[in-house]
């Protein structure tokens, strides 16, 4: 009886925990609800994809003013120069870099953003843009899950892009399951 009791005690302790955690939830930050809710999909998808893609340590949040070139990431501390450091980039004859919260690859996807740079440095149409991306990958390979691997590695066909493809999409999900954790 002792042993049920205390088994009893111990549920209604980690249901009070978890009660308390619910409630301690943060809105999930308003842009990813607003530009997912456009796009349809799932706005805690969105924000996981965003964390993977331009986390920047000792923040709280995605980094906006994010750069990948040559697979070096690189945190600008505004807007003005991060597009500066990318027109200088594009200046020298080179378009293959990453661009901003969603990290868009601008050599194969500049026409998300009319091949304005200055839209792309924009956090909020760079999430639009990346929100609008992620639908038309669902659209193409049915699943979240493949949208997610397309996401970063295009095409995976072949065995090193297949694992590359798929230890990104466990990542994401690993900052999805976070993100649910965490945000209402």
């Amino acid at each position: 009886m002792k042993r049920l009791a205390c088994s009893f005690g111990f549920a209604v302790l980690l249901l009070a925990a978890g009660a308390a955690t619910a409630q301690n939830k943060q809105p999930l930050p308003a842009a990813y609800l607003k530009y997912a809710a456009a796009a349809q999909i799932p706005p805690h998808l969105l924000y996981a994809v965003a964390v993977q893609e331009s986390n920047r340590k000792g923040f709280a949040h995605p980094w906006p003013w994010t750069a990948n070139i040559a697979g070096k990431a690189y945190y600008f501390n505004s807007r003005i120069e991060l597009y500066q450091a990318l027109s200088r980039y594009l200046q020298s004859g080179k378009n293959n870099f990453d661009v901003g919260l969603m990290q868009i690859n601008w050599r194969y996807n500049a026409a998300l953003f009319g091949g304005d740079l200055w839209q792309a440095t924009d956090p909020y149409q760079n999430l639009a843009a990346g929100a609008r991306y992620l639908k038309q990958l669902k659209q193409t390979h049915g699943t979240w899950p493949l949208a997610v691997a397309h996401y970063h590695v295009g095409n995976p066909n072949t065995p090193s892009r297949r694992a590359r493809a798929e230890r990104y999409r466990s990542s994401v999900w690993a900052h999805l399951m976070r993100a649910r954790r965490r945000f209402s």
